[in-house]
């Protein structure tokens, strides 16, 4: 089931109006009530369904067979996880075993095996040139359920014009993390946005001055309210550190994210 804000808008207005109807003259309870209902819905819909607030409860610690790590963003409360291609497809084929590491919000970590969703089958080899550089995300899934899981930004200049500060979040690298342990702790860089690849009407890069920890590749870049604008990836020979544009993955967010917002 996918979440619209223009549709939950619709429906609790026409609830609203309904309510203040039939509570007209009623009880000064009924009329708090009838009041404060609007309130409730703007605050669920701000709060709730737009995603978690705090992007860190949303970023992933990903370790693969071979003891090389990376990070991950959750993308929805059932288990979608977005992260980059290189990380889970080493020499263009999937890794043997991928876990995911979902920080549980106390001390300890919850492992599970993912399954690599997107993308499947025989893949081209990543390209260096920044054109190509939304090819490099994955998908993942794991059996979970109400997950924290990010609220999705818009990338595009117009609302993330250069210089706007934002933050990447990502997992230091680490070798085995034992199932249940604390591990590692989300490291948050901040910086700001220096430009835009190729060119600011279509940009497939956000090029940005946050110090990325090894390890941080596959996190999200997120913008002053904690929306995920992009996926951080490797930085552009010549250019700097990069980042996915949350625009380039319109497809990635329509058939798994839980999102309000609307392109």
């Amino acid at each position: 089931m996918r979440y619209y804000q223009t549709d939950w808008v619709q429906s609790t207005k026409s609830a609203t109006r309904t309510t203040v109807i039939q509570k007209t003259g009623n009880t000064p309870a009924a009329t708090i009530t009838a009041l404060l209902l609007p309130l409730l819905i703007i605050f669920l819909l701000t709060f709730v369904w737009s995603g978690s607030q705090d992007p860190k409860l949303a970023t992933v610690l990903i370790t693969t067979e071979g003891g090389d790590s990376g990070s991950g963003t959750i993308i929805s409360p059932d288990g979608y996880i977005i992260t980059n291609r290189h990380i889970v497809m080493p020499s263009d084929q999937a890794a043997r075993e991928i876990i995911v590491h979902v920080h549980s919000g106390t001390s300890r970590k919850r492992s599970y095996p993912a399954q690599l969703i997107v993308p499947q089958g025989n893949v081209s080899p990543l390209s260096q040139d920044s054109s190509k550089l939304p090819e490099d995300y994955a998908v993942l899934k794991i059996q979970a359920t109400g997950l924290p899981y990010a609220a999705i930004g818009d990338s595009l200049p117009q609302t993330l014009p250069l210089t706007s500060k934002v933050r990447a979040l990502g997992y230091p690298s680490t070798g085995k993390v034992d199932a249940g342990s604390m591990g590692p702790t989300v490291d948050v860089a901040e910086g700001t946005v220096s430009r835009f690849l190729p060119d600011p009407t279509a940009p497939t890069s956000i090029i940005h001055d946050c110090k990325v920890v090894q390890g941080g590749e596959g996190g999200p870049l997120v913008d002053a309210k904690g929306r995920l604008v992009g996926i951080v990836t490797k930085t552009i020979d010549g250019q700097g550190q990069a980042a996915i544009p949350s625009r380039a993955l319109l497809s990635v967010w329509k058939q798994y994210a839980r999102t309000t917002f609307a392109y």
